[in-house]
């Protein structure tokens, strides 16, 4: 009699069904815990590569818009700044209340949905730089510029969400808050 152990598999095709199984027992042990890596990987990929309904597509997505370096992401910053000062007239509140008075008019159209849109993007776009610039740079000077642009933009998110948000569920409330002018970007 041989030494050593006995051998568990005579044929390859054992060998591979018995390797199949041992896969199916880890799948099912460890199922919780790699559908949640999953879901977490396609929520990533799902937001790093959504486009926004009626949101203008980047002009040159290759160099100008995907950075590799901290001054490109600089640069992106700024773009995104000046493309926010655009949209807004450098007036937060003004612009708000620019889209109110067009609502009050067309009240059928979707001003303040585009609006939302509009200004989700900008978060989005300056969201990823400040990501980037936190993973290239640390937390500096370009990071700190990158969140002061980010907080600006997303508190003008968050007046004209609230708008837009009363707009669709209460319209007399609307007027009402904004004639005894308790909006929010109204105490601007």
């Amino acid at each position: 009699m041989g030494r050593g152990r006995p051998q568990l598999y005579k044929t390859p095709e054992e060998k591979a069904a018995a390797s199949r199984e041992k896969s199916k027992r880890y799948y099912y042990k460890k199922k919780a815990a790699l559908s949640s890596q999953r879901r977490s990987r396609y929520r990533v990929s799902r937001v790093n590569n959504r486009v926004l309904l009626g949101a203008k597509p980047d002009l040159a997505a290759d160099e100008q818009w995907d950075p590799v370096d901290i001054p490109g992401w600089r640069r992106l910053v700024t773009a995104t700044l000046e493309e926010f000062k655009v949209l807004t007239k450098g007036s937060v509140r003004n612009y708000l209340e620019g889209l109110y008075q067009k609502f009050i008019l067309d009240t059928q159209s979707k001003i303040l949905s585009d609006a939302v849109l509009k200004v989700q993007s900008l978060q989005i776009k300056i969201q990823r730089c400040e990501k980037e610039l936190l993973q290239l740079a640390g937390v500096g000077k370009d990071y700190r510029a990158a969140e002061s642009v980010g907080k600006t933009i997303h508190e003008a998110l968050l007046y004209v969400e609230e708008v837009s948000c009363l707009s669709e569920l209460d319209r007399e409330g609307l007027y009402e808050l904004y004639h005894a002018r308790q909006l929010m970007y109204q105490s601007l």
